[in-house]
């Protein structure tokens, strides 16, 4: 249990609506039109940048894989990483119009592979140490 609990804060600082704006309750309030469909930009950003690739699991962990994380700077600071993605939350154009424009996979999809890089080598890292 405690495992899954490590598994899901360090994997969750990197989502940034889950470090955004409370008011809209991290975007879970903020609706829109996204691929022929009713969303929120939450649901958004947890799968729905990622299904509109149609990629399989193997494709997107080897395109991640490719990632320099020597310009990701994976390290275990989780507050660094929370104030990192809350300057996501707040960059122009973050916030959509209440229908996605053609451009928005093409501008953010590479900050959502970088989080996910990011997430993933934070998250072997701190288990690694762990393990020591």
């Amino acid at each position: 249990v405690a495992l899954k609990y490590v598994v899901h804060l360090v994997a969750d600082l990197h989502q940034p609506l889950h470090a955004g704006h409370f008011d809209d309750r991290g975007g879970n309030l903020y609706q829109l039109q996204a691929f022929g469909n009713g969303s929120n930009l939450h649901t958004l950003w947890d799968t729905g940048l990622l299904r509109e690739r149609n990629e399989t699991t193997k494709a997107l962990v080897r395109r991640l894989q490719t990632l320099p994380l020597s310009t990701l700077a994976p390290d275990l600071d989780l507050p660094r990483a929370a104030s990192a993605s809350c300057q996501i939350v707040d960059m122009h154009g973050f916030y959509p119009p209440r229908s996605l424009p053609d451009d928005y996979v093409t501008r953010f999809a590479p900050i959502l592979d970088q989080q996910l890089a990011l997430a993933a080598a934070r998250l072997a890292g701190l288990l690694n140490g762990l393990m020591k």
